[in-house]
């Protein structure tokens, strides 16, 4: 029996703050009431050799109309050892379905979820419809950078808001910002490692729903994720799509 907690927690505490619903079922916290969610627009994957987890970033979630900061696309087989994240630029785009960039595309209705169009476009760029949506702001992507205790970062120990404030000189440069967000990813998995086996996650769970979405419940969420519990950050994968990003 390992002594860190299981990846599939790694996982959510990374790049899916918001799904602390899970975290909550599988560490034994008491889950806090949360707003309904919206329904989401995409059907879940039909798949059962591949699953997807569609993680986006914006700068406000509990505004009239979000910025899309991130896009970002966990792909796993339900039994396997890997993990792809794909990354997707946000000044790509979709002809076949509009000529606007993603960025230029995204709407989110507390209500409705995920705007059609952008739903279209992006299915056009990565074939496969998510099985779990989620959406965190700025403000639950610094509170996560501090929980696990901050990103090294060409040898300096940045907090949440100092790694805000890199990724934020890059906010007009979409190729640039997704090369910088996929190193601070990296960055952040071992410090995630570090975690003990059942962290404490009040400040965490205080993030949703203010600053923090998933679409599926706590029991269809943990059975999604639950098989990654095996995975190691070795077999984490990182792939970035874009106009000029090399495939």
């Amino acid at each position: 029996m390992t002594n860190k907690p299981p990846f599939a927690v790694i996982l959510l505490v990374i790049f899916v703050c918001s799904g602390l619903g899970i975290l909550n079922v599988l560490l034994g916290v008491q889950q806090p009431e949360t707003l309904d969610p919206p329904t989401p627009q995409l059907a879940p994957s039909t798949n059962d050799a591949l699953q997807s987890v569609l993680i986006l970033g914006v700068d406000q979630l509990r505004v009239a109309t979000p910025t899309l900061r991130s896009i970002w696309i966990a792909l796993f087989q339900p039994n396997g050892e890997t993990v792809y994240m794909h990354g997707v630029s946000l000044n790509e785009s979709a002809p076949g379905v509009d000529p606007r960039s993603l960025a230029e595309l995204f709407d989110w209705s507390n209500q409705e979820g995920l705007d059609p169009t952008f739903e279209r476009a992006l299915f056009r760029i990565l074939p496969l419809p998510p099985d779990m949506v989620v959406v965190l702001d700025e403000v639950a992507f610094t509170s996560l950078v501090n929980y696990v205790g901050g990103v090294e970062l060409a040898g300096a120990l940045l907090d949440g808001k100092s790694v805000l404030d890199f990724l934020s000189v890059a906010w007009l440069n979409p190729d640039l910002l997704l090369e910088n967000q996929a190193m601070i990813i990296k960055g952040i998995l071992p410090r995630a490692l570090g975690l003990a086996p059942s962290p404490e996650l009040t400040e965490l769970i205080q993030l949703i729903p203010e600053h923090a979405y998933i679409s599926l419940d706590v029991t269809d969420a943990v059975g999604l994720i639950s098989p990654l519990r095996k995975i190691t950050s070795e077999n984490v994968f990182f792939i970035l799509l874009g106009p000029n990003q090399a495939q």
